[in-house]
């Protein structure tokens, strides 16, 4: 491994909208998979706006939701998209205002594909799910085992553990120096 990775988190940004139920597509687990969607995604799948945040309605580039998927704006999407990373692909969400209406802003769900599967499970002190064993459901920390991560990619998923969103430390600095918002980036080691 050449690269250097750092987790991509959400920033907690005051008064920023934060989303709730994700509606529209029955199988959103396979956005956990690494699986190309792009053929399959219905055109009326949306989020909505956090029930007991009604004064949150602030739209930042990185939307945290209940979810944990990437929900990231245009803007965000274009910037990623001239990148050409070749396995991210960005599908379309509507968001639904605290009125019941949607907003006019565009979002889109970063669907990250193909997983890697370079996380060392002891180093990490990997806890592994109780209703499925091909998933994690904590770790201490991210250890990654350097000769399997494919530094192809600026950015990744790790395999049993979609949770954490791996970016390159290059482009972790391109997007704070470009005023990306709701995103913060943490060392590997800080990230539980």
């Amino acid at each position: 491994m050449t690269k250097r990775y750092l987790a991509w988190v959400h920033k907690i940004v005051p008064n920023a909208c934060s989303l709730y139920h994700f509606e529209g597509f029955d199988k959103s687990y396979l956005l956990h998979e690494g699986i190309e969607l792009a053929n399959k995604f219905p055109d009326d799948v949306y989020f909505d706006m956090h029930p007991d945040r009604p004064h949150d309605t602030l739209l930042v580039d990185s939307l945290f939701n209940t979810d944990k998927e990437r929900v990231i704006s245009e803007s965000l999407k274009k910037f990623l998209v001239a990148k050409k990373s070749p396995n991210l692909e960005f599908l379309p969400v509507k968001i639904m205002d605290h009125k019941g209406k949607f907003i006019e802003d565009k979002y889109f769900i970063m669907n990250v594909l193909d997983h890697q599967n370079c996380l060392d499970y002891d180093a990490s002190e990997a806890e592994i799910s109780l209703i499925n064993d091909k998933t994690i459901d904590s770790v201490e920390q991210i250890v990654l085992l350097d000769e399997k991560v494919n530094d192809n990619f600026d950015i990744f998923r790790i395999c049993d553990f979609p949770s954490a969103t791996l970016v390159s430390e290059s482009l972790a600095k391109e997007l704070e120096d470009n005023g990306f918002t709701g995103i913060e980036f943490l060392p590997l080691d800080e990230f539980d």
